[in-house]
């Protein structure tokens, strides 16, 4: 990274951060060739940032997703998730199966009681 840039250690932080994902994928896939396993990948841009009910776009604050269209509320991994797997099955179950879905397991939950 040449001297004249700022953040330089933002920028060489970026770049192993993507490395040691790249070798970690790399090292999946070299398994599942070794074992004669199906690897897909699937392109998760906008899956932590699309609501997986209602699919408007929304910006996330921190790790918190709430839909201002729907309403939807969920962690935001747990939203991204949730997303890549609805693009495997509309890539690899187009007609689509009424057998297969999302359950939901959150490690914390609120709680609403209504009296």
């Amino acid at each position: 990274i040449p001297e004249h840039f700022k953040n330089k250690t933002k920028i060489n932080r970026m770049i192993q951060n993507f490395w040691s994902f790249d070798i970690f994928r790399k090292k999946i896939q070299n398994k599942c060739e070794e074992y004669e396993i199906e690897l897909i990948i699937i392109n998760e841009r906008d899956t932590s940032s699309t609501c997986p009910v209602c699919n408007s776009k929304v910006k996330p604050n921190d790790r918190n997703f709430k839909c201002k269209e729907c309403g939807y509320r969920q962690d935001r991994d747990v939203v991204g998730s949730i997303n890549i797997l609805k693009k495997y099955d509309h890539i690899h179950r187009p007609f689509g199966d009424d057998h297969i879905g999302v359950e939901n397991h959150p490690i914390l939950s609120n709680v609403c009681i209504a009296n």
